[in-house]
């Protein structure tokens, strides 16, 4: 695969050196690179490995963002920052990639988020609030080259649990950190801090130690329950900071399996009972941070930050408010390329904070290697972004679902219009359709609002602008019933706006959408489904276009579709079709007994994600005999019943388990 030059980016050309590397080898591991631009390059390793959360060494990452800058290799790289669990060897990996410069491995968790933040808000004065699950051991930083730690340290192996940092004409001051004592880390996290608190009853919610993984689907379940003395409270602001009750989760109600979680009772009202005294507490401690330093500007980040209903709340409160995109452990990467970055040059970068668009583009070369290549696609092309926008306005305001596949893609855990999935806010069928049929997302979960900037107050309660879907605001009254797909339980929605500095065709879509509806509004959220990280290359949004119940995908300057085809049993040309099983699904069997009754069994097609969907027998042993090589014509012709055998292979096409491919010429086997 070729990559792209400097001059095909949509950055412009790629400045010169020196640069830095930052990588975070913890849970959501990231590689970042930074130069006199600023943010050069920055990607997940999850989208590159293509699992979740991904933890352990970068490799790809750095590879990824070497390319990005045009770096042959390590030897290129002036300075790097590691952030890494204790005990981990990432500096031996790096060390074997070919970097041989200068290195700092630790120097704090929470120093390197505020790194980041600093940068993400231009340096200006304010306060730093980080909030998270929890940083490393003040034993971990003093064997390395720790930074502003502190001086109340209840103990070596004590790890950081939240900090406060002041900048003043752009240099940080550590104000306040406190340190809490593991108690646990199995079956639960049981350590003193909010965001391993609201880990905590994620956990138990899920039954799964890696519950901490699903806090923002807690988040969405909370408005269905209820605060009440039956589930005791957990969090409490004291003198001190922060008391967690760690022995909560033997208070809370011993929960039973279901596939249908959501509907339980005690479920809901646990993550209610967590939302709740998040809330209460972390606004009551922002009350005293704010009184105590005359009404700061307040930028949140670490974990909790993405807790965008919290963060909503708080931005009421606090106008001056910002939160940052990438708050979990990926940002630490950011954090660490400008770390290394300040301590060689002595300066920040020359350039600051732009966006959130830190992935490479994809060059025209690489996009149509991907579409041509492709058997299961159909393409309509378009002379200029304005048409292609237009098209795509006119199939959202038809009830299609669509994705964009644009330029370089999303660092923060959020899909901003890069590599978004997008439909008509106003149909009331909207969200249950993408759910279960797209996303394959359990059934109370909700979607985003993307609105264009100047249009937002008419339809949301928002505190200023939010353009990187940070923040959770009340839907105005009269606008509820005019956009449902995107308006939760309890009135509110997940905000983004988009204003004139916006890069990318997402802007024009919902413009033309505007123009044509007079709706300012579209639903969007990630490019993915359930289980699996946001799409990153050409190839991957195809797959997602292939395997599920999609309508389009734009990726400038096409329109890119499955075959449109009649299921008519009678037309010539649907015979000549191949179906084909899709690679992520599985098939597979559960025999059940019924004692004296026998047994009976389950069939099953099942996603890698996980997903699983039950078919009868006969659509099962249908699909058993498609092999990639028989046409349509020869599967109907096997069959006794070809009307019912076509009706069994549209089922299975439209819930994602088979494709159709065209048959294969001689120049397609000859490449």
């Amino acid at each position: 695969m070729t990559l792209p030059s400097a001059k095909d980016t949509d950055a412009g050309q790629i400045t010169k050196g020196p640069f830095f590397l930052g990588i975070n080898c913890a849970h959501d591991a990231a590689a970042c690179i930074v130069g006199d631009s600023g943010i050069l390059a920055a990607v997940r390793e999850e989208r590159l490995v293509r699992t979740k959360h991904y933890e352990g060494f970068p490799r790809r990452s750095i590879q990824y963002c070497l390319n990005a800058v045009n770096l042959p290799s390590l030897r290129g790289v002036s300075g790097a920052t590691i952030n890494q669990y204790p005990k981990m060897d990432c500096e031996y990996d790096l060390r074997a990639m070919g970097y041989g410069g200068p290195l700092s491995v630790n120097p704090s968790h929470h120093l390197l988020h505020a790194f980041y933040a600093r940068y993400f808000t231009g340096g200006r004065d304010g306060l730093i609030v980080i909030v998270d699950g929890s940083g490393y051991s003040f034993a971990e930083y003093l064997r390395g080259e720790g930074e502003m730690l502190g001086e109340e340290v209840p103990d070596g192996d004590a790890d950081e649990a939240e900090a406060v940092f002041l900048v003043k004409d752009g240099a940080l001051f550590l104000i306040h950190k406190r340190w809490g004592v593991w108690k646990a880390s199995m079956p639960y996290f049981r350590f003193p801090s909010l965001g391993h608190a609201y880990a905590m009853a994620a956990q138990h919610i899920y039954q799964d130690i890696r519950g901490w993984q699903y806090a923002g689907k807690v988040m969405g379940l909370a408005p269905y329950g209820r605060v009440s003395d039956r589930i005791p409270q957990v969090i409490r602001l004291g003198n001190k900071g922060f008391e967690i009750d760690l022995e909560w989760v033997w208070r809370l109600p011993k929960l039973r399996p279901r596939t249908d979680y959501w509907a339980d009772l005690d479920r809901q009202d646990i993550a209610a009972r967590i939302q709740h005294d998040l809330e209460i507490a972390l606004l009551a401690w922002l009350e005293r941070l704010s009184h105590k330093h005359e009404a700061a500007p307040l930028c949140l980040t670490g974990g909790v930050a993405h807790n965008s209903v919290v963060n909503g709340k708080i931005a009421q409160v606090y106008r001056t408010s910002r939160f940052t995109p990438a708050a979990d452990d990926a940002g630490t990467a950011i954090g660490g390329a400008l770390y290394a970055f300040e301590r060689t040059m002595q300066r920040q970068p020359v350039i600051g904070y732009g966006d959130e668009f830190h992935g490479r583009p994809y060059s025209t070369e690489e996009i149509e290697h991907a579409l041509k290549g492709d058997r299961r696609i159909q393409l309509a092309y378009f002379d200029t972004e304005e048409s292609l926008a237009k098209d795509a306005a006119i199939r959202l305001s038809q009830g299609a679902f669509i994705a964009v596949h644009d330029g370089g893609s999303e660092f923060s855990a959020r899909a901003l219009g890069h590599r978004s999935i997008l439909c008509d806010p106003r149909s009331p069928t909207a969200k249950d359709d993408l759910n279960r049929h797209i996303k394959f997302r359990e059934e109370f979960r909700p979607y985003a609002a993307m609105v264009l900037a100047e249009e937002a107050h008419a339809y949301f309660h928002l505190q200023g602008d939010s353009p990187y879907m940070m923040v959770v605001a009340d839907v105005v009254l009269d606008q509820r019933a005019a956009i449902p797909a995107v308006c939760h339980i309890d009135g509110t929605a997940r905000v983004q706006t988009i204003d004139r500095s916006y890069r990318g065709i997402t802007a024009k879509i919902l413009s033309a959408f505007h123009r044509l509806t007079g709706m300012p509004v579209l639903l969007n959220t990630s490019f993915n489904v359930r289980g699996e990280p946001i799409v990153e290359t050409p190839e991957e949004a195809l797959e997602c276009l292939c395997t599920t119940g999609l309508d389009a995908v734009y990726i400038s300057p096409y329109r890119v579709e499955t075959h449109s085809v009649s299921w008519d049993l009678n037309d010539p040309s649907m015979r000549t079709y191949i179906p084909v099983v899709n690679q992520s699904f599985r098939l597979g069997s559960t025999y059940i007994t019924h004692g004296t009754a026998g047994w009976s069994a389950d069939h099953h097609i099942q996603s890698r994600t996980g997903h699983r969907i039950s078919v009868p027998a006969d659509l099962f042993e249908f699909l058993r005999n498609i092999d990639g090589s028989r046409t349509v014509g020869t599967l109907i012709s096997e069959t006794a019943d070809g009307l019912q055998a076509m009706e069994m292979l549209r089922s299975l096409n439209r819930m994602g388990a088979v494709s159709l491919t065209t048959a294969m010429d001689v120049s397609d086997s000859d490449s």
